[in-house]
């Protein structure tokens, strides 16, 4: 909830500020520009990987997708795959594992450059080691953003700067 009002997904009660302006002043295609919001399940389309990741930014050259997609842990399982970054997925990810379709996700925005990074238990369906690699790719794209992460995984958290824990409605 509190990740989707900070996207203006969600409606508020409250003032809401982003470097001291209220949110509901930014022009929505500002803070399109400005926030990243990744949700436990995220959006994707059908076409192939390597079209879902551009989406993060249209015009990006298969370089750049390519070093995304690394960056993600995506080439990981796409390295098996007989066509690749160019492995066609269904609506809504039809064919991925939820890991998978999550790395996409993260593949994309590692094409923006959001201030506000928003993501909602980025390392769901990832093991050990891959949510190791992952977490660290993610931090080192972080630096001098804003990352808010909201999990249930310890280890995500002990990876964080600053960790609360919301309960019942109340920030502990």
């Amino acid at each position: 909830t509190l990740l989707e009002a900070l996207a203006r997904l969600r409606a508020h009660s409250g003032v809401i500020r982003f470097d001291g302006v209220a949110l509901d002043d930014i022009a929505e295609e500002a803070l399109r520009e400005q926030v990243a919001f990744i949700g436990q399940r995220p959006r994707l389309f059908a076409g192939t990987i390597a079209e879902n990741i551009r989406l993060g930014r249209p015009t990006a050259c298969n370089t750049a997708v390519e070093a995304a997609a690394s960056r993600a842990m995506v080439s990981d399982f796409t390295r098996r795959l007989q066509l690749g970054l160019d492995t066609p997925v269904g609506e809504n990810g039809n064919g991925l594992s939820g890991g998978e379709a999550q790395r996409i996700a993260l593949a994309r925005l590692y094409l923006r450059d959001p201030r506000l990074i928003l993501l909602d238990e980025p390392t769901a369906h990832l093991d050990i080691v891959t949510e190791g690699k992952v977490l660290a790719n993610l931090l080192h794209f972080a630096e001098g953003r804003t990352l808010i992460v909201a999990t249930h995984a310890e280890a995500v958290v002990a990876k964080m700067a600053r960790s609360y824990r919301i309960a019942r409605g109340k920030l502990l």
